[in-house]
C-alpha cells in the first residue's frame, strides 16, 4: 500500500495542490465546520445557486485488480435542495438527498448503486471514506461508504467504467446559498475495501537554514510565508552547483502536535522556478535525500511523498539543489505535508480522588461519595450486599477485618452486632490481660504466650441497611508458655474498637465509640517450677514451714519429746 495524495488548506492558504477549481472555494478557519488544523475548504453556491469544488487528475488507480481509498472530513452547512455529489472518486460518487440520506452513485449512467445509507444532519463534521476496488477487467466492481470509521453502504459485482480523477465538494448545483466544509484529504491504493482510520494532514513549514547556498536574497529571503508569496525568496545566480535547505518544525511543533500519533506518510514540497538559459539539473531534497525534478521559469508545485512512520529529522529536511549551470534557480517557499492515524481518543476525568479513562466515548460520571473513617476503613456501593467478614488476632496485637461492611458495634458475651451500610476494615485492638487466683506470673520465672484467638463470625441472616446481626460462636485462645503454665482463670478483656464512621449515601450510620468486651472466655493459668528429685515445690519454696498458709504443723514424734525433756531438766537443773 503507497500513499497517493495528500492536502490540507493549512499547506499554502492556496488550492495549489489541487489540478483545477470550479466554482468559489475559499479557506475558512470557522472552527466548527472542521475537525483540527487551522482550516478547512469552504465551497458555496452562492446566489446563483453553482458548483464548487476542487478536482485533482490523473491520482486514482484504474489498471485491473487494483484498488483505491479515499478519506476527508466533511460539514455541510446546509443540505441541498436536491441529491447532490459530494465526492466523486473515478466514476463512483457519494451523493446527499435533500433529507440528508447517503448515497452511492455511479456518475457516469447516472444512476444509484446498491441502498441507502444512513441519514446525516446539517452543521455536523462527519469522516467519509469510500473504497473502490477494480475488477480482472480494469472496471470498477466493488465500493463500500464507510462513515466515521462504520460501514454504511457495500455493493459489489459492478462493471462500471473506471478512471483516474478526484472531485471533491458541490459537484452539482445543490441550490442557492447553500455551503459545504472539507479537509484532511488522503488516497491510498490499498485494495483492502476497510476503512483508513481517522487519518488527518497536517502542514510543517521549514525554521532554521541548514546549507545556505544560494547567493541572492530577495526580499527577506524567508521561504517559509503562508500564503504564498513571491516577493521574499532565496535566488542563486551563479553557475556553481549548490544546495539551499532547511531544518523542520518537530512533531509536536507548529499547527498541530502529531508526536502522539502514527504517522503513515510525509510529503515534502517546494514552490520554485527557474531563469532562462542551458537547461540546469534541479533536484527536491527531503530529509537529505534528492528527487529529480523539472523546474519551468514560471513558481509551480513540486513535491515527493514518502510512506514512514518515522518522523523527518534530518537537518537537510526540506530545500532546493541545483547543478552546476547557467540558469538562475529560485526557492520561494518549501514545506513538508504529514499524513497521520490519530490515536484512539481518550477522556480523563477526576471526580474527587477517583481517575476515569475511556476510549471513544464520552462517560457519564458520578463523582463518589466523601468517606471519613477515623480507625476504620469504609466502602459503600448503592446495592445491598451480603457481609463477608472474619476475625484474625495474634498475641498483644489483635486484628479485625470486616472486609465488605461497616457495623454500629455493641458486642458483650455473644450478643448480636448489627452493621449499617457502610464497609469496615479496622486495623488493631490490643487485648488486656489480667491473672487472678493469688498467682503470679513474674517476668524470666514463665511467660504467657497467648499464640491464637480467631473467632468464627457467622451472619445468620442477609444484611438489609439497618437490619443485621452479627454472632460470635467460637473465640478460643491457646495458651503456650516455656515453663509449664496451667491454663487457670485469666480473664481477657478487649478495650477498644472505635470506629468513627461518616456515611453519605442512601442513609447515614454514625457508629459512636463503642466498646467491645469479651468475658465469657477465661483460660485458668497455673505457674510452677519443677524442682529435681521430688514433686513441684510450692510456689513460695524459700519461706519457712511453718508459715506456708496451706499446712498444719505436725505432731513431734517420741525421740523429739524425749529429747525436748531432758533439755528442759538440764535447764532446770542449771538454775
Amino acid at each position: 500500500m503507497a500513499t497517493v495524495f495528500m492536502e490540507t488548506p493549512d499547506a499554502t492558504q492556496g488550492k495549489e495542490f489541487w489540478s483545477s477549481v470550479t466554482g468559489t472555494v475559499t479557506y475558512d478557519t470557522t472552527a466548527s465546520v472542521k475537525k483540527s488544523g487551522l482550516a478547512s475548504w469552504k465551497c458555496a453556491s452562492g446566489g446563483g445557486n453553482a458548483a464548487a469544488n476542487l478536482i485533482k487528475n490523473n491520482i486514482l488507480p484504474f489498471q485491473a485488480n487494483t484498488g483505491y481509498r479515499v478519506t476527508g472530513y466533511f460539514c455541510l452547512t446546509h443540505l441541498p435542495t436536491a441529491t447532490t455529489p459530494l465526492c466523486r472518486c473515478g466514476l463512483p460518487d457519494l451523493r446527499v438527498t435533500s433529507a440528508g440520506v447517503l448515497q452511492l452513485w455511479n456518475s457516469l449512467t447516472p444512476v444509484q448503486i446498491g441502498s441507502d445509507g444512513s441519514t446525516i444532519s446539517a452543521g455536523t463534521v462527519y469522516r467519509f471514506c469510500i473504497t473502490v476496488l477494480n475488477n480482472a477487467s480494469g472496471q470498477v466492481g466493488d465500493v463500500k461508504l464507510f462513515k466515521d470509521g462504520v460501514q454504511d453502504i457495500s455493493v459489489t459485482g459492478l462493471t462500471i467504467s473506471a478512471n483516474d480523477d478526484l472531485s471533491v465538494g458541490w459537484l452539482s448545483a445543490p441550490g442557492a446559498s447553500k455551503i459545504l466544509n472539507f479537509q484532511h484529504i488522503y488516497v491510498d491504493d490499498s485494495t483492502a475495501l476497510t476503512d483508513t482510520g481517522d487519518m488527518r494532514v497536517t502542514a510543517k513549514l521549514p525554521t532554521t537554514v541548514n546549507n545556505n547556498g544560494f547567493d541572492t536574497a530577495g526580499g527577506t529571503g524567508a521561504v517559509n510565508e503562508r500564503a504564498l508569496s513571491e516577493t521574499n525568496y532565496k535566488r542563486h545566480a551563479a553557475a556553481s552547483a549548490v544546495n539551499q535547505d532547511y531544518n523542520l518544525e518537530t512533531a509536536a511543533g507548529g499547527d498541530v502536535n502529531i508526536s502522539g500519533d502514527t504517522l503513515v506518510a510525509y510529503g515534502g514540497w517546494i514552490w520554485a522556478a527557474r531563469g532562462a538559459g542551458a537547461a540546469t539539473v534541479h533536484q527536491l531534497r527531503l530529509e537529505g535525500l534528492l528527487y529529480a525534478i523539472t523546474l519551468t521559469t514560471s513558481g509551480a508545485l513540486h513535491n515527493k511523498i514518502v510512506d514512514s512512520t518515522t518522523y523527518p529529522t534530518n537537518a537537510a529536511a526540506i530545500g532546493l539543489n541545483r547543478d552546476a549551470g547557467a540558469q538562475d534557480s529560485y526557492l520561494y517557499e518549501c514545506g513538508v505535508l504529514c499524513a497521520y492515524k490519530v490515536a484512539a481518543g481518550s477522556v480523563n476525568v477526576t471526580p474527587g480522588t477517583a481517575s476515569l479513562t475511556t476510549n471513544r466515548f464520552t462517560p457519564t460520571v458520578q463523582a463518589p461519595r466523601v468517606v471519613t473513617p477515623g480507625i476504620a476503613s469504609l466502602v459503600t456501593t448503592r446495592l445491598v450486599p451480603t457481609i463477608v467478614m472474619g476475625v484474625s488476632v495474634t498475641p498483644g496485637v489483635a486484628s479485625l477485618l470486616a472486609t465488605r461492611f461497616a457495623p454500629a458495634v455493641a458486642l458483650s458475651d455473644n450478643k448480636n452486632v448489627a452493621p449499617g451500610v457502610a464497609a469496615l476494615a479496622t486495623t488493631r485492638f490490643t487485648p488486656t490481660v489480667a491473672v487472678t487466683l493469688n498467682q503470679f506470673v513474674t517476668p524470666g520465672v514463665a511467660s504467657l504466650t497467648t499464640t491464637r484467638f480467631t473467632p468464627t463470625v457467622g451472619v445468620n441472616r442477609e444484611l438489609v441497611p439497618g437490619v443485621a446481626s452479627l454472632t460470635t460462636v467460637r473465640f478460643t485462645p491457646t495458651v503456650q508458655t516455656p515453663v509449664g503454665v496451667t491454663p487457670g482463670v485469666v480473664a481477657l478483656t478487649t478495650t477498644r474498637f472505635l470506629p468513627a464512621t461518616t456515611v453519605s449515601d442512601n442513609k447515614n450510620v454514625v457508629p459512636g465509640a463503642v466498646a467491645l468486651t469479651t468475658t465469657r472466655f477465661t483460660p485458668i493459668v497455673t505457674v510452677s517450677i519443677t524442682i529435681a528429685g521430688g514433686p513441684p515445690a510450692p510456689f513460695w519454696p524459700s519461706l519457712p514451714r511453718r508459715y506456708l498458709p496451706w499446712k498444719r504443723p505436725p505432731e513431734p514424734s517420741n525421740w523429739e519429746r524425749w529429747v525436748a525433756t531432758r533439755r528442759a531438766r538440764e535447764q532446770g537443773d542449771r538454775k
